[in-house]
């Protein structure tokens, strides 16, 4: 099978989704139309799929601009042998056809010579061949022929395109705190008329293939001209909201931009549509609407719009994609990825040929696991730790009540969460996992690594380190743990016999202790709403603080506590850039956005004054990330331990078929030095490393360092 057709069917449906607005306009269900296509395009041979890409997804759009190479031919073979004459009724008709192109020039100026007289213009633009096109409305325009006929400031025709902030967050559609998707009104600039100008009515005549220049378009907006389409229910638009997509087999053409009305959010297509081959009943025609201009009211109209619309995300419920549901998963998240992500340039690999390596592979899955295993691998490569796969499981997983660091290339149990299960079976504090059920640690690491999405290769590890310790519940497990004194003992029990003890529970939750008469922790990630008079007590009475973030955060009381911690008087709490997304025809660029600062500058309200050290390492993320670097610029905290996980930036979802719904990063947020925060992470000032022995002996050499420094 060719993969290259289903690539390029691939990037047209991909972009086509989000930046063709008639999808929204005209509720056409992309999905379905990306699976009705399907089977046709994988079966195909190369020469028929301009053809069908044409006739079975395009054509569900009713784009009056999309179609394959955009090609405008005569198809009529008509000779306007009259193509400038000025009518009994002093009417003025102007056929600028391919004829008539070797004198077009002096056609226009005829035509404005005599603008004196007139009491009205026909403008026939039907036939042009595309290599002549642009020539000729050029002509028109340089010569200003259209604004000759127009005595009144013009306002200009508005363009309605697609425009994003940051990717619409699909698995919850409410919120639309920071990413949304609406369409936006693009004004111009007014056009300011000539002393000389008479003002008439104008008749436009045209036909499908016959794109209308800018002029015409601003004529028609201010209603002083109509426009006639001979045989066709649309007249298109000028080359400017055109997007072209190029691909190995064709040329895709379709609109980015739709001009519309002033004071509306209609989009021009055509005032009359007749079905008329005699060109003397077609001038006619055009001459009766010159007559009756006055009473002109506008004929066509479409559906009323809002301001923001919902991409389609809906899929079919089956648990397990058929084929042409899990290519378009496949499609879909390389789209949504080459779009929207605002961390690309760090992904360190061609995109395009991983988007083909996963169109092979998502046709060759034979169950649900496949599927997720599929999901999880090419997502890997966008290199973000706040990727994260959400779906139900078939069966319940649950995990050993074990904590595990990777440390000087060991899996080490840093932790137990249940006492019971711990004396049971012997495990100490420091123990090596040197084998799951079964299978040595190392080659594990290096099979699961690949599903793994992380912003730095310490954030991998951590992950595994949780992954490789959940299996499927009451399902039997055996590890294999070497002790500091090198006995080997194996422990076998069963995925979720033992559970987090409430002790464990209870003991964690201690999130104030004071280490010294002079040193007060606080584990900021177990804080919660009821320590907070407890917290504001005692950071009255302690002047050195050591605020633990080796964890996630969840206090509601965080920001009041950073800005009563602030020493100064505006609390800064740092740039988030979001990206702003919409398609520019006139590059061929990727990055088809630009970003909208967020700087978020508060009333501080500085009520403690004491010397923080923040402890921190590759558990440090996103939020906990942003709390410890809003600590080190307003309240002069250092920061001890390790480097952070570099995952920062609010999230958002996009959903895919099976149920499945995949978290990413959708915000680029900087340190501030400047630098974004993303796979860089934060820098501790006082560095600690870690090691197995220390673990052993039950001491923390975070804290032990934050001692030390207040010690001084």
């Amino acid at each position: 099978m060719n993969i290259d057709k289903l690539y390029e069917f691939g990037k047209i449906w991909g972009e086509i989704k989000y930046f063709n607005p008639y999808i929204h306009i005209n509720n056409v269900v992309w999905n379905k139309a990306f699976t009705d296509c399907y089977s046709k395009i994988k079966n195909c041979k190369k020469a028929d799929f301009p053809e069908i890409i044409n006739n079975e997804l395009l054509s569900k759009l009713n784009d009056p601009l999309v179609g394959i190479e955009f090609s405008k031919k005569n198809t009529t073979n008509c000779i306007f042998e009259n193509s400038f004459k000025i009518t009994s009724d002093s009417i003025i008709v102007l056929k600028l056809n391919d004829w008539a192109n070797g004198n077009i020039e002096s056609l226009i100026k005829k035509a404005i010579e005599n603008r004196q007289i007139a009491k009205g213009l026909i403008l026939d633009l039907r036939n042009f061949t595309e290599e002549k096109e642009k020539k000729i409305y050029s002509k028109i325009d340089d010569n200003k022929l259209l604004r000759y006929f127009c005595t009144s400031t013009q306002i200009r025709t508005s363009d309605l395109m697609m425009e994003y902030e940051g990717f619409p967050n699909e698995r919850s559609p409410e919120n639309t705190t920071f990413y949304k998707s609406y369409f936006k009104i693009q004004s111009k600039p007014l056009i300011s008329i000539f002393a000389e100008s008479v003002d008439v009515p104008i008749i436009i005549i045209a036909g499908k293939g016959d794109p209308l220049s800018e002029s015409i378009l601003d004529l028609r907006n201010n209603n002083k001209c109509k426009i006639i389409s001979v045989q066709d229910t649309f007249v298109n638009i000028s080359d400017s909201v055109i997007a072209s997509i190029k691909t190995k087999f064709c040329k895709i053409m379709y609109s980015v931009k739709i001009p519309i009305f002033k004071n509306s959010k209609k989009p021009i297509y055509t005032d009359f549509v007749i079905s008329e081959k005699n060109e003397e009943k077609i001038t006619e025609f055009a001459l009766k609407q010159i007559n009756g201009f006055s009473d002109f009211s506008h004929q066509t109209e479409i559906v009323d719009i809002t301001s923001e619309i919902k991409m389609d995300s809906d899929f079919n419920n089956n648990s397990f994609p058929n084929e042409a549901e899990r290519v378009m998963a496949v499609t879909k998240l390389y789209t949504v990825i080459k779009y929207f992500s605002p961390h690309k340039e760090l992904m360190q690999c061609n995109w395009d040929e991983i988007f083909k390596t996963f169109l092979s592979k998502s046709i060759n899955c034979v169950n649900r696991n496949d599927y997720i295993d599929l999901i999880k691998e090419m997502s890997s490569f966008i290199k973000d730790s706040h990727v994260f796969l959400w779906y139900t499981r078939e069966k319940a997983g649950r995990k050993i009540p074990i904590t595990a660091i990777f440390l000087e290339n060991k899996m080490i149990i840093s932790e137990v969460t249940n006492e019971e299960f711990q004396t049971f079976h012997n495990i100490e504090i420091g123990d090596e996992i040197i084998d799951i059920n079964g299978v040595r640690v190392e080659k594990l690491i290096k099979e699961q690594r690949k599903y793994i999405s992380a912003s730095r290769e310490i954030t991998l590890l951590r992950e595994l380190m949780r992954i490789l310790l959940i299996g499927e519940i009451n399902k039997p497990f055996s590890l294999k743990l070497l002790s500091k004194t090198g006995l080997k003992k194996t422990v076998s029990d069963k995925y979720g016999e033992f559970i987090i003890s409430d002790n464990y529970k209870k003991k964690s939750a201690e999130s104030i202790k004071e280490l010294t008469d002079r040193i007060l922790y606080v584990k900021l990630y177990t804080l919660s709403a009821g320590d907070t008079p407890e917290l504001e007590r005692k950071l009255t009475k302690f002047k050195n603080v050591i605020f633990d973030m080796r964890g996630y955060p969840s206090y509601s009381e965080m920001f009041t506590l950073l800005k009563q911690l602030c020493k100064k008087e505006i609390f800064d709490w740092g740039k988030d850039k979001i990206p702003i997304i919409s398609y520019n025809p006139a590059t061929e660029d990727d990055n088809f956005y630009a970003f909208k600062t967020l700087i978020s500058k508060l009333k501080a309200f500085p009520k403690f004054n004491n010397k923080i050290a923040v402890l921190i390492n590759d558990e440090t993320q996103s939020y906990a990330e942003a709390i410890s670097e809003a600590l080190r610029v307003n309240s002069d905290a250092i920061l001890i331990g390790s480097n952070t996980a570099g995952a920062n930036g609010d999230i958002t979802f996009m959903c895919l078929p099976g149920n499945l719904d995949l978290m990413f990063s959708q915000m680029n947020v900087l340190i501030s030095d400047g630098t974004s925060m993303q796979k860089v992470g934060l820098n501790p000032d006082i560095v600690v490393n870690p090691t197995i022995n220390k673990i052993r002996t039950g001491r923390d050499e975070f804290i032990e360092k934050a001692i030390e420094y207040f010690n001084k």
